[in-house]
């Protein structure tokens, strides 16, 4: 009868395989080494378990996943653990844990079983919108942990801390949103933003103690101060200074053939306890326009007019469709023990690395969250909209509530990168921008993600390959040739029609 014995790393008889910490987007090998010790030859191959269809979760892969073995002949099995936002998804939404039962099934033998097991340092990448809003404390401390506090920021600190960072850093880049950054950078920026650690803003070195590429850009001229870098007041008012009611759209709009299709109002539906925390007082805000953004900034900032109307006036006066272009940056939310960036010269070719890493962390993070800033229900209702401007206007009014801030927000962001004195430095214009917020703000019912998304199954799959080939999975931290964060094109007419329409929608806010 054919008899093989399994040993791990460990070595102690347990069949037990520990990863360790696994960050996401990183390959971890776990090594299993199968030996004949009968006096037959032996098939063996990993099979599924009762009422599973694969041999191992997804998270996990095998390989080889099978093979025969001669008597007392030994062959050395790769167990390789890669999270992508996928399993990151699941992970936060407790779908899925990191520990698995491995079978390794020998044909006339004994059946040989490992148990495999990590832990996650867990990112914000791959949450929701309306969970993280409600973290006070960055998300590795949170552990998993839904919950949070009962009063939400307005929008994720993670996307706050980002905007403000390239509003100070980003906005004369060259190649802002469109080129990838240097290799590690991004690992650097996102373990910054899940620990609460402060960027390496000042560093000389922002890979010191990293076995990384350090080819920077050079120096550029010294980058214009955004507004809305102050710091934000305590509790509500701080969080949703300078959210003021944006999308103003005309009455002819509710009889619509996209109200009749979709069934949207001009009244924004408000979800969530902020609905029945401010009572009346919200109500009535949502009839006039208001927002905590009439507030005097503190420190004798300038007070946002709020634009009352009375339902007499409404009715005589035509609303103007548009986007307010004196939307300013909203300020960050209390930052409750996270650091401060240093003060530091602009100008520095450390900065520019980190900017243009920014970016690309902040469009990685819309793409990997839960569910798109324009939820999937209503995706085939923007391409609807997508051909009218009143249309878009009136669907993002009817976006839910934390969904409907974090759109604003980006747009605001996004409208002072294409001003002309900050677009002839950095090369992004109004339709550079539609396109690639195009392939981060929406997604299909049928897609599980963007760009980024790709790129980390296409990672998955070269760690999988050059395993297969006994390549070392430490050769996957070598530098890599800049890549575009957008599809090339000449004109919105090359894009397909669906991608267009996306680009589009997105321009009319810009």
């Amino acid at each position: 009868m054919p008899n093989v014995q399994i040993s791990t790393a460990d070595d102690d008889g347990s069949h037990h395989i520990d990863f360790g910490h696994l960050h996401i987007g990183v390959a971890t090998k776990g090594k299993v080494e199968v030996t004949n010790i009968g006096g037959v030859s032996a098939l063996f191959r990993f099979v599924p378990k009762p009422n599973d269809t694969s041999p191992c979760k997804r998270w996990l892969t095998i390989t080889p996943s099978q093979g025969i073995l001669a008597p007392g002949e030994s062959m050395q099995v790769s167990i390789i653990a890669f999270i992508d936002v996928e399993t990151s998804r699941e992970l936060w939404s407790g779908a899925d844990t990191l520990d698995d039962i491995l079978v390794c099934h020998v044909d006339q033998g004994r059946d040989a079983f490992i148990t495999v097991a990590g832990r996650y340092n867990w990112s914000c990448y791959g949450c929701s919108i309306s969970d993280l809003v409600r973290f006070s404390v960055p998300v590795r401390s949170i552990a998993g942990k839904l919950g949070g506090d009962k009063k939400p920021s307005g929008v994720p600190k993670e996307i706050w801390r980002l905007g403000n960072f390239l509003m100070k850093y980003g906005l004369r880049v060259k190649g802002i949103f469109q080129k990838s950054s240097e290799y590690g950078m991004c690992d650097i920026m996102r373990e910054c933003l899940d620990t609460g650690a402060p960027f390496p803003v000042g560093s000389s070195d922002p890979f010191r103690g990293r076995n990384r590429s350090r080819n920077r850009t050079p120096a550029l001229s010294p980058v214009l101060v955004g507004r809305g870098e102050g710091e934000g007041k305590e509790g509500k008012e701080g969080e949703e200074r300078g959210m003021e009611r944006v999308f103003a759209v005309s009455e002819e709009v509710e009889g619509s053939e996209l109200v009749r299709r979709w069934g949207f109002t001009l009244k924004r539906e408000r979800q969530g306890e902020e609905e029945e925390e401010d009572g009346g007082e919200q109500k009535e805000k949502e009839k006039t326009g208001l927002d905590e953004s009439e507030k005097e900034e503190k420190g004798g900032g300038e007070q946002v007019e709020p634009r009352r109307r009375s339902d007499s006036e409404g009715k005589q006066e035509k609303r103007k469709v548009g986007f307010s272009p004196s939307l300013p940056l909203p300020s960050p939310p209390p930052r409750r023990g996270e650091g401060e960036e240093k003060e530091v010269e602009r100008s520095d070719p450390a900065c520019t690395s980190l900017a243009t890493a920014a970016a690309e962390v902040l469009l990685q993070l819309l793409d990997s969250l839960d569910d798109a800033v324009i939820p999937s229900p209503l995706y085939s209702a923007m391409l609807d909209a997508a051909t009218s401007k009143a249309a878009s206007l009136l669907l993002a009014r009817n976006l839910p509530l934390n969904h409907y801030k974090v759109f604003a927000y980006i747009m605001a962001m996004m409208r002072e990168f294409v001003l002309p004195e900050h677009s002839t430095s950095n090369g992004l214009t109004r339709e550079v921008a539609g396109v690639v917020l195009a392939d981060v703000l929406f997604r299909s019912p049928t897609a599980t993600g963007g760009r980024f998304c790709q790129q980390l199954h296409a990672s998955k799959e070269k760690a999988v390959a050059e395993c297969q080939t006994g390549a070392n999975l430490a050769d996957l931290t070598s530098p890599r040739p800049s890549l575009l964060l957008l599809p090339s094109f000449s004109s919105l007419d090359d894009l397909s029609k669906e991608y267009r329409l996306r680009a589009q929608f997105v321009m009319y806010f810009l």
